[in-house]
């Protein structure tokens, strides 16, 4: 008995240290993140471009991986904490917590709080809006989102097309064959990994955080339920009884989108054709899922 105490102590005392590192992780992508919102909003007020300040690109690309480094080695001096790099949050985490901040109405980047919901976006003498939050629009959430999936490399004989990213364009290309003006289904397809970069352990619930609010409920359902078997209980379950069939043919697309060598549009035209289809529809924002009660 006193042996079997032994171990378990030794491994809650391990566990209580992951969790304290998984902390001290989210603290500094918190705190890299609100230094580094400045510069997003800086870059796009005084860009040239209006193609740059419609969709974001060129600011955003200019978070590499020398910037985000410093912004991290930075908050965690400013926290006071001692990390070797390797213990730092991965540039995946604080450019997701960049775009929470900047979606948030009314943010302030160095704030250490966040503002009160009816707090007005700060507006210049020539009435310039800097409002974080309307210089992010869910396109460019897609691409921070989608992008890091090129690092995650999957199980070669489930996956032998290789990298997630990869894997997520030729689900979409299955997808728009089928269903070519579906925006909510396209978006599911393409979408449903987006949180292998995150959390391989929970993708699709982690994925789902990211995704909270740029997405459709019809979209978000699909995505949560991409890896669930259609029983009695899901058809209950769901809001809508056609949704069971699109749940099936998303698993269709998502088995028939694991190919070698396949070619694929790249995700900016993947996404350009995407906001395309928006515009045509006349649904710029589609009508985000409702957030948990």
């Amino acid at each position: 008995m006193a042996l079997h105490d032994k171990y378990r102590k030794k491994y809650r005392q391990a566990d209580r240290r992951a969790e304290d590192s998984a902390r001290v992780r989210q603290r500094i992508a918190d705190e890299a993140a609100r230094r580094l919102l400045p510069r997003i909003v800086e870059a796009v007020d005084s860009s040239a471009s209006a193609e740059s300040q419609r969709d974001g690109r060129l600011d955003l690309d200019r978070l590499d991986t020398a910037t985000l480094y410093e912004a991290k080695r930075k908050a965690a001096a400013v926290l006071g904490v001692r990390v070797r790099p390797g213990e730092l949050p991965a540039d995946t985490e604080v450019r997701l917590r960049l775009v929470e901040l900047a979606r948030r109405p009314g943010s302030n980047a160095l704030a250490p709080m966040p503002q009160p919901e009816d707090s007005k976006p700060d507006q210049d003498p020539n009435g310039l809006n800097h409002d974080p939050s309307s210089h992010l629009d869910r396109f460019q959430i897609y691409r921070m989102t989608l992008l890091p999936l090129e690092q995650v490399k999957q199980d070669p004989i489930r996956h032998p097309e290789g990298d997630a990213l990869y894997h997520a364009l030729q689900v979409f290309d299955q997808a728009r064959r089928r269903l070519p003006y579906d925006e909510e289904f396209l978006l599911a397809a393409l979408l449903h990994d987006v949180g292998m970069a995150i959390d391989p352990r929970d993708h699709v619930a982690a994925g789902l955080e990211a995704l909270r609010g740029a997405i459709s409920q019809r979209s978000a359902w699909l995505i949560r339920h991409h890896h669930t078997n259609v029983t009695d209980s899901l058809r209950r379950s769901c809001p809508d009884p056609h949704w069971i069939e699109d749940l099936k043919l998303l698993r269709e697309c998502d088995l028939a989108g694991r190919v070698p060598g396949v070619a694929v549009e790249t995700l900016d035209e993947v996404l350009e054709f995407l906001r395309q289809l928006a515009d045509d529809d006349g649904d710029g924002d589609l009508e985000a899922e409702a957030p948990p009660s």
